[in-house]
């Protein structure tokens, strides 16, 4: 799998998966915009903050490289912990809606600081530090998910794996046995 993410998709592919990853992200990101009060509108993929400051989520923003990056993160997660296969499958395939998240809230926080700061401190934030807080923000979730499946999943005893306590033995809690109550030898029965 990993060899096979490692090869570039052909042109044709690409456009077809980086098309509506663009049009999510875009879509996304102008309604957490409008959910936080700001006076956004949506030009194809141009977001149009306040009535002057167009912030372009360009190809290149669709997140299709960093779906990518965290597709390989959750399959080596997924192959390093101890988990039924349908557990590990289901980190593997959240993957992706944990990558197109991610993208979002990474262009809704380029977008709340180009309104409310400056549109250089949004490009700034958006190409710098936003792509190195992506990834362990990523990686937070999919552990997150980790610890709600040991919530949430019931296994075999009936009992959530978080709540099972390892079992304590006490000397008190063991049978004492005398020498004399040991077998001696073979009997004739």
């Amino acid at each position: 799998m990993f060899l096979l993410l490692m090869v570039p998709f052909p042109g044709r592919v690409h456009n077809l998966i980086a098309g509506p990853l663009q049009r999510l992200a875009t879509t996304g990101s102008v309604v957490l915009l409008e959910a936080v009060g700001a006076s956004v509108s949506q030009e194809g993929n141009v977001v149009m903050l306040g009535e002057k400051t167009p912030m372009a989520v360009a190809e290149a923003c669709s997140g299709l490289r960093m779906l990518t990056a965290f597709i390989i993160v959750a399959a080596f997660i997924a192959y390093m912990v101890r988990r039924p296969r349908w557990q590990k499958g289901l980190l593997l395939a959240s993957s992706i809606p944990v990558a197109v998240v991610c993208n979002i809230v990474r262009i809704f926080v380029t977008g709340l600081l180009m309104l409310h700061v400056s549109s250089e401190v949004g490009e700034k934030f958006f190409h710098d530090f936003a792509g190195l807080v992506m990834m362990p923000a990523a990686v937070l979730l999919l552990f997150g998910e980790l610890w709600l499946m040991d919530k949430i999943v019931v296994s075999e005893t009936g009992t959530t794996p978080s709540a099972t306590k390892p079992l304590t033995v006490r000397p008190s809690d063991c049978p004492t046995v005398r020498l004399s109550d040991r077998p001696t030898g073979l009997s004739d029965g």
